[in-house]
């Protein structure tokens, strides 16, 4: 609200609140889904969830690859997303999957581009297992920027079977207070 402040803006003034809804960990997807819900009620905007995979993969649409994201899951766990271009965008070929660096591996037949915050913990691993298989896109491009969280936000904000449904978090994993 501040920053809406200094530029002579108000909530009320915002159309729509996008959200990154994860994969990610329990607590910090409750709080920032939790944030943003409220500020779309007291604004009266509308709230649009974003996958985390969508993005991560986002920057890499049209690569002619397909796009495998990766965050980290914790205990050794990835949570990895599976995404093509298509001629109307990008398009998911399975939800995002708790898996091992190992079992990634296991997975990949093709040449495949890899992304997401956590590459650089797994990079080696990959190149080193896949060869000429793994691709990697240049370091810069691996931050994740709020551009694409607008733009995909912007998108599924058009689409009206998406706009305004109950946003709801993706763990990466049960939240450990379930067990």
């Amino acid at each position: 609200l501040k920053l809406l402040s200094r530029h002579g803006s108000s909530a009320s003034e915002l159309s729509a609140i996008f959200v990154a809804v994860g994969p990610g960990s329990f607590s910090a997807l409750r709080v920032g889904i939790s944030a943003a819900k409220g500020l779309a009620l007291g604004a009266g905007s509308a709230l649009v969830g974003v996958s985390t995979m969508w993005i991560e993969a986002a920057p890499f649409e049209g690569q002619g690859l397909p796009l495998r994201p990766i965050l980290d899951a914790a205990w050794g766990a990835l949570s990895v997303g599976h995404f093509v271009s298509s001629p109307s965008g990008l398009e998911e070929l399975a939800s995002p999957a708790l898996m091992t660096v190992e079992g990634l591996v296991r997975e990949v037949e093709v040449p495949t581009l890899f992304c997401g915050e956590h590459l650089p913990a797994v990079r080696e691993t990959l190149a080193s297992a896949l060869g000429d298989r793994a691709r990697f896109p240049e370091t810069a491009t691996l931050e994740r920027r709020p551009r694409y969280l607008s733009a995909m936000g912007w998108r599924r904000l058009q689409n009206p079977k998406v706009a305004n449904l109950d946003v709801a978090p993706i763990y990466a994993r049960p939240p450990s207070i379930s067990k």
